[in-house]
């Protein structure tokens, strides 16, 4: 199952990784090349409250509640997203 993770925090670990004194040359280019992927990904924020209750609305589904529809949404995104980094991977 797909996992979020949070950009912001992902930048700073890999920041305070590739500043690192220890760091060897190598480890420090592959978090500098990291950063520099991490820079052209395009973040979205959703409120998943508000896109439950329009679909709920949308399909007259107003009975089912929020709470039952929930984790129904959230599988359905995770799978989009795993179908996703399977299509970019080629798979």
């Amino acid at each position: 199952m797909a996992h979020l993770i949070d950009k912001d925090a992902l930048i700073a670990w890999a920041k305070e990784t590739y500043l690192c004194e220890n760091a060897s040359m190598i480890r420090k280019v592959c978090y500098k090349q990291l950063l520099e992927h991490l820079d052209t990904l395009e973040v979205k924020e959703v409120d998943l409250d508000e896109e439950i209750e329009k679909c709920l609305k949308q399909y007259h589904m107003i009975a089912v509640g929020k709470e039952e529809f929930e984790p129904i949404a959230k599988h359905f995104f995770e799978l989009g997203i795993a179908v996703s980094n399977k299509a970019q991977k080629g798979e």
